[in-house]
């Protein structure tokens, strides 16, 4: 009980192997559906389940997008959309 080792293990799901399964089935193996399934889980799915976003506004996702996406435009563009069309 002297020694130890402490170790960071990075996991997200945003990452290929998070939502793999048994027999290495992975329902979102393309980034582009990782992203979206997030996005939507935080600005749709879970709000029409619970009735609260889980965007918070920090704003990290826009401070680190690689492609420099601001989600707030995105959305707003949606928003503004006439959808029925």
């Amino acid at each position: 009980m002297k020694e130890g080792e402490r170790f960071r293990c990075w996991d997200s799901c945003m990452f290929t192997a998070y939502s793999e399964m048994a027999g290495h089935h992975n329902p979102r193996p393309e980034k582009l559906s990782r992203v979206r399934q997030r996005f939507m889980h935080k600005l749709c799915f879970f709000e029409d389940r619970y009735g609260k976003s889980l965007c918070v506004g920090c704003g990290r996702c826009i401070e680190k997008c690689p492609v420099a996406l601001d989600i707030t435009c995105l959305i707003d563009e949606i928003g503004a959309a006439d959808v029925a069309n």
